[in-house]
């Protein structure tokens, strides 16, 4: 039998948080320009049978106010991602065991996001 590779592993792992958290888990995927952030994330998320529009990139969330001399942390808009984010955490998992059946108002979305401050 082959062995699971690193996305095997990692798709399994998110299955298995689909399955017991009572809200959408939050996934975060980080690294250089041009690593395939954003391929691992659409694949991710098609596999798990999510939608394209659940994954958010962060070159979305550029503060409109960076400059020339800005450093690598005031590129992005923190405050309007973190907003995101706490949306995103506080929605109900339509995937989990304990969550009612029905729509949502709000969307189940994961992130790719670069930032751990929180």
């Amino acid at each position: 039998m082959p062995q699971p590779t690193a996305y095997d592993d990692l798709r399994i792992r998110i299955t298995h948080l689909l399955e017991s958290m009572e809200r959408a888990p939050v996934v975060g995927i980080s690294g250089h320009g041009g690593a395939g952030k954003s391929t691992l994330a659409a694949r991710l998320m098609a596999d798990l049978g999510g939608q394209p529009e659940q994954v958010v990139r962060t070159d979305r969330f550029y503060a409109v106010d960076a400059g020339p001399g800005s450093g690598l942390f005031n590129l992005h808009d923190w405050p309007a991602l973190l907003d995101l984010l706490n949306l995103l955490r506080a929605t109900p998992n339509p995937h989990g065991s304990s969550t009612p059946s029905g729509p949502t108002t709000a969307p189940n979305a994961r992130a790719t996001s670069p930032c751990h401050r929180w």
